[in-house]
């Protein structure tokens, strides 16, 4: 059903939308207007009144304003405000304006508020109440007192619910330079120093005084000013402008004296005031008055001035100024007149003070000092006093009767103020005791003035002392007792150590020598060296003429030096004890208490090897002491079922079996434990202690030698019944015999053959018959294993036989091994009668006997011992070509040593070498190859030869090891070489070495068919060298091969 009602479909707000109030006839009231058509046709017209709320708060565009007004203003200051804005009508609009501030400064200020009354001309005037808003200032504006002031203005409505809106009202007042600058202080005072630097600021203090007549630095007291501001480092003027009007400017008044501009100068800016230009108190001005102005920038400026006074102070800038005499006492002119004589004193300084030592003191002052201060007050007033060293003005003074004492120089004077002159003081210096100059560090004397300005200034001036020695000290070892060590074998005149004795007194007083006093026991031995084999020299060192052996010496020398100065009137001296210790060199080779050695043992037992056995055992002595005389022991011989411990015990290292190799031939190599040997040399050192001395020894050579020897030893390995016979015919354990049985008594069936591979007893066998049916047909001889027919046999005896023969040793227990034959008598004609000689042949095949099986064994056993004589002839055949041929290589004489077991080594050819020996002498060569050590050396001359090549040089050797005897040989006649052995080794098989001993032999043969001595030196070391690469000779030269440019005696033989 239609009712025609209208409602509200959306918010209506009169104030902002103003599509609502469409009629402008009706300002006051927001009225709609419209119709609306039925559905008969009529129009029916609607009109809606929009009532006002009070739903808004007043507001102005701005939330604050700034006004601007210039103080002291003498116009009268107005100016409109701007209105607020509030769309309601009636009471809900604004209805009044009220001005709201601080209550300090709020009466200076008025708000006028005009209401425009409604003249109702127009409809659009009366929407709203319209006002007008003045400020006017009321009061007087001063920016020094007040610069800005803060407002609010309120606008309020007329109906519930009030509101009321705010505007914030800031009042900026603008500056009139209506104020002069001023100081902080009516007058400044300052007091500077004269010693201060150009630039150095001023520090003032201002005066507030209240008595107009304190008007200088001396007349101002507390008693008569207000107060006293802080002190400051510049003038402070204040301008309570703003801006240009209160910027303030310093400077010196018009009327200023000139000396001032010169002496100061003023920051204009800071008003800092600085020294200008260098002080002085002596010369003046003391003290400077002066005005100052402080001026603004303002339009007009405006200024102010203030009084500085500035006094000047003494700064101490002069020292104490000491001058000094020197008058020697007569007391001591006799003393010093003998030190002249006597070189102590070469010539008398007048700036030096003598003083003999240990002179007592005496009342007449040594040395006269004049002092005086051009300062006043504290920095005119001094004392002096004694001092050793300088002090620095910038250390405080100490206590000088703490620092020192009786034993330094200073604390042996005293100095004492002795007169006044005009602007002079005088002190005396005075000796107080006797003085040791031995006890004395330091002979300097500094006589120090000191004032008391602040700071204290000091000066001194230098006395140099000089104590004229007496010979009153015994020269003083180092140490008691010195051991001092030297190596043997040392080079003559070389220096085994140092004694140091210290004396100290001076000059001769001082001058030390040593002499050597020997006890009676080490005098002889001492004589024995021809007395003079130890020296000393006047620095203490000991020096050895002779070369010292440690085992002629083994205890070392002890003896006594004695140190004594060459003072006046007498001489003083003092002794210490030194031990002169022999060092031990490796100097003795260790020698074997057997040339040879020959031990038996048993061989293994078994077939694996179970534990070591002991062989034997070697000895080596070494004459040497420690680790040079500790002998160790080695096998050259590699391979060898032997080995050796450290201390000469030979034990076996796996089986020894008699039957592989029955002896064993060995070389063991000696060898002593020598250390790194250190050959010093004699090094000067300039320190005073002997322990330094030795310690600071520079080591000049290290070397490193190891001695060795060698020695032969045979090992017989003696045989053990360990292996039982074997059967090598029969070579079965069945073994069947056909025989006939019709052969005759003594037949020979066959021969039994066993081995044993044991020795002697233990490899002898016999044989025999265990077991046979019949006892007494079968027979066989123990001895030679031959098995024949006892008894005829006859036809009961057909059939088969078995035989068991046992094969045994001689043995202890006896090893035995057993064999079945099995005899087969057939009947058969007898086998002696199947030859047409008749001879009764034995084991001949029965071929035609035409039994099943028939045996050929006995045709066989002859062939097997053809064949057996067939191969032991050609083994020995063989054996005896390489005999042969092994005779013939060892005759040549290059490609000898190709053999690995010959140990004979040639320098030469071999028919020369062997061709030296005499036949009166083959016993010495019988004895000598025993020995194990057989040289031959034939050298001619070389002053014989003249221009001629020498002989040649042969030396044989049945020693596998290097003969120590040539090695001291060579040593002898080229004390200047080094020729000493290496390691024993095999000799190798080398055909390529062989050849380039050819050659070498070819070049020594043309050098000395060219007369060449040079030549042939060289040629002949390159041999050797080459020898020793492939021998167990080995030489070793270190410098050039020269050594038969010396000249070697004619021998037939060195030992």
């Amino acid at each position: 059903m239609i009712d025609g009602s209208i409602k509200i479909i959306g918010d209506l707000d009169r104030d902002e939308d103003r599509q609502l109030c469409m009629e402008p006839v009706f300002p006051k009231y927001c009225i709609w207007t419209s119709f609306a058509v039925s559905t008969g046709g009529l129009y029916v017209g609607i009109r809606i009144t929009v009532t006002d709320l009070n739903d808004n708060i007043p507001t102005w565009h701005e939330r604050s304003i700034l006004l601007r007004f210039r103080e002291e203003s003498q116009e009268v200051i107005k100016t409109e405000l701007p209105v607020a804005n509030d769309p309601d009508l009636d009471l809900n609009g604004i209805q009044d304006y009220r001005l709201k501030g601080n209550e300090r400064y709020i009466d200076m200020f008025k708000l006028e508020v005009i209401k425009n009354a409604h003249s109702g001309t127009s409809p659009l005037e009366d929407i709203s109440p319209k006002f007008r808003l003045y400020l006017e200032v009321v009061g007087s504006l001063d920016r020094e007192t007040e610069a800005l002031y803060n407002l609010t203005l309120l606008a309020y409505d007329g109906a519930q619910p009030y509101h009321t809106g705010t505007l914030q009202i800031v009042i900026e007042v603008l500056d009139e330079n209506d104020h002069a600058p001023q100081f902080i202080s009516q007058s400044y005072v300052a007091t500077v120093s004269e010693d201060v630097v150009v630039g150095t600021e001023i520090h003032l203090t201002g005066i507030n005084s209240t008595d107009n007549q304190a008007d200088s630095v001396a007349d101002y007291s507390p008693s008569t000013s207000t107060r006293i501001l802080m002190k400051t480092n510049r003038l402070i003027a204040t301008d309570r402008d703003a801006g240009a009007n209160g910027r303030v400017e310093y400077n010196f008044a018009t009327a200023t004296d000139p000396s001032v501009f010169y002496t100061f100068h003023l920051d204009k800016h800071t008003g800092v005031i600085r020294v200008a230009q260098p002080l002085s108190f002596d010369t003046g001005p003391r003290e400077w008055n002066f005005h100052v102005l402080a001026t603004d920038l303002g339009r007009p400026a405006r200024s102010s001035s203030t009084l500085v006074k500035i006094q000047l102070n003494d700064a101490n800038t002069h020292g104490p100024e000491i001058k000094m005499r020197i008058q020697p006492p007569k007391a001591y002119a006799v003393r010093i007149e003998q030190a002249k004589k006597s070189g102590l004193i070469s010539s008398l300084d007048p700036q030096v003070l003598y003083i003999p030592e240990n002179s007592p003191p005496i009342v007449e002052p040594l040395a006269l000092f004049t002092v005086s201060d051009k300062d006043t007050g504290p920095g005119g007033i001094f004392r002096c006093y004694i001092d050793e060293a300088h002090t620095p003005e910038s250390v405080p003074p100490v206590n000088i009767s703490q620092t020192l004492s009786q034993t330094s120089l200073a604390g042996h004077f005293e100095l004492n103020f002795t007169a006044t002159l005009p602007n002079w003081k005088v002190y005396s210096l005075f000796v107080l005791r006797p003085i040791d100059r031995e006890a004395i560090q330091k002979s300097d004397l500094f006589i120090t003035c000191e004032d008391q300005g602040y700071p204290s200034r000091k000066s001194f001036v230098h006395l140099t002392v000089f104590l004229i020695d007496e010979n009153d000290n015994a020269p003083k070892f180092t140490q008691n007792h010195y051991r001092i060590h030297i190596l043997e074998g040392n080079r003559p005149n070389i220096s085994a150590g140092k004694v140091v004795a210290v004396d100290t007194d001076d000059g001769e007083n001082g001058r030390v020598t040593y002499k050597i006093e020997w006890p009676s026991e080490e005098k002889l031995q001492a004589n024995s060296k021809n007395n003079d084999w130890l020296r000393i020299d006047d620095h203490g060192k000991l020096i050895v003429s002779q070369t010292l052996d440690r085992e002629a010496s083994p205890n070392g020398f002890r003896f006594k030096v004695t140190a004594v100065d060459n003072g006046t009137p007498i001489r003083l001296n003092s002794t210490a004890d030194v031990e002169l210790i022999v060092d031990d060199l490796n100097d003795c080779t260790p020698t074997f208490t057997e040339n040879q050695y020959n031990f038996t043992i048993p061989e293994d037992f078994g077939q694996s090897f179970v534990s070591e056995r002991y062989v034997g055992t070697v000895k080596a002595i070494d004459c040497d002491l420690g680790i040079n005389a500790a002998v160790t022991y080695s096998i050259l011989d590699p391979g060898l079922p032997f080995g050796i411990t450290g201390g000469g015990i030979l034990k076996t290292t796996r089986l020894v079996d008699r039957e592989i190799r029955s002896i064993y031939r060995l070389t063991v190599l000696a060898r002593d434990g020598a250390a790194d040997i250190v050959t010093v040399g004699d090094h000067e050192s300039h320190t005073r202690s002997a322990n330094n001395y030795l310690a600071s020894k520079r080591v000049t050579q290290l070397e490193h030698k190891v001695r060795t020897s060698a020695a032969q030893v045979w090992i017989t390995v003696v045989d053990v019944n360990d292996h039982h016979p074997v059967f090598v015919h029969p070579n079965s354990s069945h073994y069947q015999i056909p025989v006939s049985v019709h052969e005759e008594k003594n037949f020979l069936l066959t021969r039994m053959v066993a081995i044993d591979k044991d020795n002697g007893a233990n490899g002898k066998i016999r044989y025999k018959l265990l077991s046979q049916p019949s006892s007494d047909l079968f027979e066989i001889r123990g001895e030679t294993g031959e098995l024949f027919i006892k008894n005829r046999m006859d036809s009961s005896h057909l059939g088969t036989l078995l035989l068991t023969i046992e094969a045994s040793d001689q043995g202890i227990p006896p090893q035995s091994n057993n064999v079945t034959v099995e005899i087969k008598i057939v009947d058969a004609l007898p086998t002696g009668q199947t030859k047409q000689t008749g001879q009764r042949l034995s084991l001949i095949g029965l071929d035609d006997m035409g039994s099943d099986g028939a045996d050929r064994t006995g045709a066989i056993e002859i062939n097997k011992l053809i064949i057996m004589c067939i191969i032991i002839s050609t083994t020995v055949i063989c054996f005896i070509m390489v005999v042969s041929i092994a005779l013939f290589v060892r005759r040549n004489p290059c490609c000898r040593s190709i053999f690995p077991l010959q140990s004979q080594n040639h320098l030469s050819q071999t028919d020369q070498c062997n061709a030296r020996w005499d036949e009166g002498e083959e016993g010495e060569e019988k004895r000598l190859s025993e020995e194990g050590t057989e040289f031959k050396i034939t050298a001619q001359s070389v002053a014989d030869a003249g221009t001629k090549a020498p002989a040649t040089v042969c030396v044989c050797s049945h020693d596998p090891t290097i003969s120590n005897r040539y090695a001291e040989f060579l040593r002898f006649h080229s004390p200047n070489r080094h020729v000493y052995n290496g390691d024993f080794n095999r000799l190798q098989a080398d055909p390529s070495g062989c050849h380039f001993l050819a050659r070498n032999r070819m070049l020594c043969e043309n050098a000395a068919s060219l007369g060449s001595l040079n030549g042939l030196a060289s040629c002949l070391l390159e041999r050797a060298n080459l020898l020793s690469l492939a021998t167990p000779h080995r030489l070793y030269d270190h410098r050039s091969s020269s050594f038969l440019d010396k000249k070697i005696p004619s021998l037939k033989r060195v030992l």
